[in-house]
């Protein structure tokens, strides 16, 4: 008998977090300058919903994150303050996957990317960190 509230507990534990949204994002991605980039962000368990809110962050080593670029399914969309328009999201809801595309990335561009999910109906944040780099061009002078 005295197991019983615990494994009440647990079974609503299990219950409320089957529900709640998992992301799946490659750890790493490099590329060169001037390269086109994707960088993937797929919510890969949790219930379905209608709507999603996908919010894209880049933090710059030694700087505080900054919104990259927000989604809400059917609604609005757009880049964070001041972030350039070579910064942009394509979807694909049916299979819950946001792509933060940058186009001819800079040295600028460098720092961690974070997907970030929020589920209208559940009040709750679910975050994957992407390392993204710039590879500098080596010149060797013989």
């Amino acid at each position: 008998m005295i197991w019983a509230p615990v494994v009440t507990m647990l079974l609503a534990c299990c219950a409320y977090g089957a529900s709640q949204p998992a992301l799946n994002q490659p750890r790493i991605v490099s590329a060169s300058p001037e390269q086109d980039i994707q960088l993937s962000c797929t919510i890969i368990s949790g219930d379905k919903f209608d709507i999603y809110r996908v919010i894209w962050l880049q933090q710059s080593l030694g700087k505080g994150p900054r919104m990259v670029y927000h989604y809400r399914t059917g609604s609005t969309q757009g880049r964070g303050p001041g972030i350039s328009e070579r910064f942009s999201v394509t979807d694909d809801v049916p299979n819950r996957q946001w792509n933060l595309m940058i186009h001819t990335v800079q040295k600028e561009d460098d720092g961690d990317y974070y997907c970030t999910s929020w589920v209208d109906n559940k009040n709750g944040y679910h975050s994957n960190k992407i390392n993204f780099c710039i590879e500098q061009e080596l010149f060797l002078f013989l």
